[in-house]
């Protein structure tokens, strides 16, 4: 999985280097080929840097915000950008919605360049609303994507605003989503800000869980892109690196989110540390696919006793344990319990299970 980063609301036309160096100086390492940017400015700034680019994008706004919607126009565009892909040894890109025949005239070009179009999810305008749009239907899409041979990009921000079911879109595309857009928006206006900085009564205004269970579910490996060029509009000088620091920690923690359960997958066998609430949401979700040896926890008085099953052990326990075996922290003080198990010389893989986003929940994270 990759996390790649839109350079929109980051690099401008007047100083590109300073954006660029900013998305550097961020821990930003994979950037969107934004076309509307500028191919040559992201292509020099970026290559200085040894930045990548995972992924492009086919501009259809024009300045003011609008949608072309001149399908010859943005065939040749598409062309022009498919071109461009094989320069900078970009092998995947984001296409507008066209018809079929332009599409297929596409793909003949897109496969001698070794590059696959993603089509993606897109809402209309009706008389100021916005509603489901090209490529909403997924058992559509789905057969659109077989003939055609395309990958597929789900914009969540398009459907928070159709009010669409994340997890049931996924569960029908499978397979066939390559790249996930990241981006939150208020369900009304078409925005595009870093996700968890839209809130309404009830939390935030897109439902996560929706995305991240159904990922999960299709073993996700794709790219991941953020943008959030309208969270910035809004963002002082002085705060913009902080907020652009905030965009790769929320990176890293969708990365984390959704290789979960890859990573339960990557071990013969682990243990679990702690014996609260998220030890139960562990096996009510995972005890069965991936039973874990034991737990152990710092509270004397859990020793000897279960949890859902599962023994609960003293961590001197640890100590007795294959060195292969990974030990999965189930508890909300990760730092602290990391610390303790390498103060015990442990050299044991140490990773952190979150039950953030899982389908059953026993009750509140272990406080």
């Amino acid at each position: 999985m990759k996390v790649v980063y839109s350079p929109k609301g980051i690099v401008s036309d007047i100083s590109p280097g300073r954006g660029v160096s900013a998305m550097e100086r961020a821990g930003f390492s994979n950037i969107v080929m934004d076309f509307s940017v500028g191919e040559e400015v992201l292509y020099t700034e970026c290559g200085k840097r040894g930045m990548r680019f995972p992924v492009a994008m086919v501009p259809c706004m024009s300045p003011d915000g609008k949608r072309v919607e001149d399908e010859t126009f943005l065939a040749e565009l598409t062309m022009e950008c498919i071109q461009a892909c094989e320069k900078i040894g970009c092998n995947d890109l984001i296409v507008p919605a066209l018809s079929m025949e332009c599409y297929q005239k596409l793909a003949v070009a897109a496969r001698k360049k070794n590059v696959t179009l993603l089509l993606k999810n897109e809402c209309r305008d009706l008389n100021g609303h916005l509603i489901r749009g090209s490529f909403c239907d997924a058992r559509e899409t789905a057969e659109i994507l077989d003939a055609t041979r395309f990958g597929f990009c789900l914009d969540v921000g398009v459907c928070n605003l159709c009010g669409q079911n994340m997890y049931e879109v996924i569960r029908v595309l499978g397979n066939r989503v390559k790249a996930v857009i990241l981006r939150e928006n208020d369900g009304h206006a078409n925005g595009a800000l870093l996700p968890f900085t839209s809130m309404g009564e009830y939390g935030s205004c897109t439902d996560w869980r929706s995305l991240i269970l159904g990922l999960r579910d299709i073993s996700f490996d794709g790219l991941v892109v953020f943008d959030f060029h309208d969270s910035l509009k809004g963002v002082p000088g002085t705060l913009r690196m902080k907020f652009l620091e905030l965009a790769r920690d929320t990176g890293k923690y969708f990365a984390w989110q959704l290789g979960q359960e890859q990573v339960l997958k990557k071990y013969k066998s682990r243990v679990l540390f702690g014996a609260g609430n998220m030890c139960r949401n562990y096996m009510k979700c995972y005890g069965t696919q991936f039973p874990p040896l034991f737990t152990c926890d710092n509270n004397r008085a859990l020793w000897n006793t279960r949890v859902e099953g599962l023994m609960v052990k003293s961590p001197e326990e640890l100590k007795r344990l294959p060195k292969d075996c990974a030990i999965f922290i189930c508890n909300i003080y990760y730092d602290e319990i990391a610390g303790q198990l390498q103060e015990m010389g442990l050299e044991n893989p140490i990773e952190y299970f979150s039950d953030e986003w899982v389908p059953v929940m026993a009750g509140g994270n272990d406080a």
